[in-house]
């Protein structure tokens, strides 16, 4: 694990508040300085004032004009060691001045337990209240894992003791309560309570030992930490997770909560039960179905609609049947909706609607129980993969936007990468097997999405099977606008079928696939309250923030060695981003990174995947345009200036963006 030391540094820097006394370099308010005759007391102080506030402008300025591209920070420290342990908010009454009345309580910055750090259950701290007695939280949870649990009943009542504040309603555990009792073998319930959770329940009482100072660094916004862990303490914070044990990190509202930036870790809204879903059923005998595991979409004329974003299934008549919405506006406080239908012909007609219970919530459950059984193999066989480190690096993109235009592109010369482009698979299956390859994570600002809830889009399906990038979520705030979120060496451990709420664990992943590094970039949504509709995706200013954003991502993978970028129609489903618009943007990005290597040889390793997620006419339109300007020589900048002028220059309010970005090449040409 490691963290910012200069971080941690800065952040204590910040909180000392200076006494009136220190400020103006005297102890005593009344006391003349003699050295300074013809200066009367008020005019050697207001002078000492003011030569220290021009000596901190100074500073400042040689800190600004000392920053250097490439636009993101120096790697992280390996250290998270913080020697101060105490820091005073308020001095005490011997630097105070007289007359003005000082409180001279001190805060404790205790190591572990402040807002730098996340706030383990085995911290001190950790404290519940009983019959008016202030009570160890880690000493209840020992006493209650150093028990045999034997059946899920056992299981929930554990959880819900140590969380002695809840409301325990029939529905708090429902899925879970399913899953064990009606829908695992008796051989794979044996398997859990015999050996999978005896194990667990000994790793978790290890977290003091596993985490060195009982503290983890929080990913804060616009700073730039790295965390490592080893699959093994993954292990022991996701079991914790599942146990919902970590202090003030269940659901969070009010946006003065200590954690409201941050995103749920705790597990108990996968526990609870599952939405109904309203169906409506198409009777009119065309079956346009598929029963690929992976959806297949409607190609429609309009371009703005999201690939892969309808979960059909097969009715008993031989008709369709398509999520339209959920009915259950409950869960709409806990994670994100899906994604957007896709249009359906004129033919399509609606003659019965029924709702339906999901097992969205238990196939996620299924898919966390093996992470967990399949660990448990490893722990007890002591395998060297539970030594394995994970890396999880917050990026941050120094320069402005204004800045990156101005520098970058609207100047640069950098050629277009090469690419290819797939109509078929996805990234995480159809990936080059190789360690030089970054998969991209269609992320929502706050990491994972709904992966804890009714989520079940690229990125939650990803944190579902590569189970570890889950932890997470304990510690990486909201990203901004100039952030990304690096993953390193993240272990897939489950098959899927499905999308949406179609997903299901399909078993154990067996092929012996590298360790890939995933990307996180969060797009706009450009269906939110902010934007007056998707068309403000092609103004400038939000051309630029997908662009300088996807640029950090792509520019850190290949600094990590990774040359290859697989990735697709990032933002283009629920959040109504145009696919061709982010085609050229995620190219352009990635062709930029070019400009880090003096070697043309070096220069064409950086390679593009671009995965249209079964959409066959969409493949087909972006070849043909990049074979038009690849052919051409098209630099990043002349590709820029030419989308950029799309919102104002476009022949019709109609008018396509290839057909314009076509038309202004070939009118350049002649």
């Amino acid at each position: 694990m490691s963290n910012n030391s200069q971080g941690n540094s800065d952040q204590g820097k910040k909180l000392r508040q200076t006494t009136i006394g220190e400020l103006f370099g005297v102890s005593d308010k009344r006391k003349r300085n003699e050295n300074n005759s013809g200066e009367s007391y008020i005019e050697s102080l207001r002078k000492k004032r003011n030569e220290g506030v021009n000596n901190n402008n100074l500073s400042n300025a040689n800190e600004s004009s000392s920053s250097k591209f490439p636009p993101f920070k120096e790697k992280a420290s390996k250290s998270f060691s913080n020697n101060n342990n105490t820091i005073n908010y308020i001095n005490n009454n011997n630097n105070s001045c007289n007359g003005i009345p000082t409180n001279t309580k001190k805060r404790v910055y205790v190591e572990g337990w402040n807002q730098d750090h996340v706030k383990l259950p085995c911290h001190e701290n950790n404290v519940y209240f009983q019959n008016s007695k202030q009570l160890s939280k880690w000493y209840l949870i020992k006493t209650l894992l150093s028990q045999k649990i034997t059946s899920v009943k056992q299981l929930t009542q554990v959880i819900a003791t140590i969380n002695s504040n809840w409301t325990v309603q029939t529905s708090t555990f429902y899925s879970l309560e399913v899953l064990f009792e009606s829908i695992l073998k008796q051989e794979e319930r044996d398997v859990f309570f015999n050996t999978t959770l005896p194990c667990l329940q000994k790793l978790a009482l290890e977290l003091p030992d596993l985490i060195p100072k009982k503290s983890i660094p929080l990913l804060l916004q616009d700073k730039e930490y790295n965390v490592e862990l080893t699959r093994k303490q993954i292990c022991c914070l996701l079991f914790h997770a599942f146990l919902c044990t970590f202090p003030r990190r269940n659901k969070v509202t009010n946006p003065s909560d200590e954690y409201y930036s941050f995103p749920t870790i705790n597990f108990i809204t996968l526990f609870k039960k599952s939405p109904l879903r309203k169906i409506k059923k198409n009777n009119s005998g065309n079956n346009n179905s598929n029963k690929n595991t992976t959806p297949v979409t409607n190609n429609t004329t309009n371009n703005n609609t999201s690939v892969g974003s309808s979960s059909n299934d097969t009715n008993n008549n031989g008709g369709t049947t398509e999520i339209i919405n959920i009915d259950d506006t409950s869960i709409l406080d806990e994670t994100i909706i899906d994604e957007l239908v896709s249009p359906l012909g004129e033919d399509f007609s609606f003659v019965e609607e029924e709702y339906e219970e999901t097992n969205l919530l238990i196939e996620k459950l299924k898919t966390i129980i093996h992470y967990f059984t399949k660990m448990v193999i490893y722990i007890n066989n002591n395998d060297p993969i539970i030594n394995e480190i994970v890396s999880f690096e917050r990026k941050v993109l120094l320069q402005t936007n204004e800045e990156m235009v101005d520098l970058v592109w609207k100047k640069s010369e950098e050629k277009l990468c090469k690419l290819e482009i797939f109509d078929m698979g996805t990234i995480e299956d159809n990936s080059p097997k190789t360690l030089r390859c970054c998969h991209v994570d269609f992320a929502n600002c706050s990491i994972g999405g709904g992966v804890l809830g009714f989520g079940a889009v690229q990125e939650e399906i990803r944190f579902l099977i590569n189970t570890e990038c889950i932890v997470s979520r304990l510690f990486t705030e909201e990203l901004l606008d100039n952030e990304v979120l690096l993953i390193k060496n993240s272990k897939r451990f489950a098959k899927y079928e499905g999308y949406s709420y179609s997903y299901k664990f399909a078993g154990d992943f067996t092929d012996n696939d590298p360790n890939y590094s995933i990307v996180c970039i969060d797009a706009q949504n450009y269906n939110s309250n902010s934007f007056r509709s998707t068309r403000d995706q092609y103004k400038e200013h939000n051309i630029v923030r997908e662009l300088n954003k996807i640029y950090l991502g792509f520019l850190s993978s290949v600094n990590n060695d990774c040359t290859i970028i697989s990735t697709g129609n990032l933002g283009c489903g629920a959040f109504g981003g145009c696919p061709k618009l982010k085609f050229l943007i995620q190219l352009m990005a990635l062709s930029q990174t070019k400009m880090f290597y003096e070697k043309q040889e070096d220069k064409a390793k950086i390679f593009l995947n671009y995965f249209t997620f079964y959409n066959i006419e969409l493949k087909k339109q972006l070849k043909e345009v990049y074979t038009l300007l690849f052919q051409l020589e098209v630099s990043v900048s002349e590709l820029f200036n030419i989308i950029c002028s799309y919102n104002t220059k476009k022949a019709t309010p109609t008018q396509d963006l290839f057909g314009f970005v076509v038309d202004q090449l070939i009118s350049e040409q002649i």
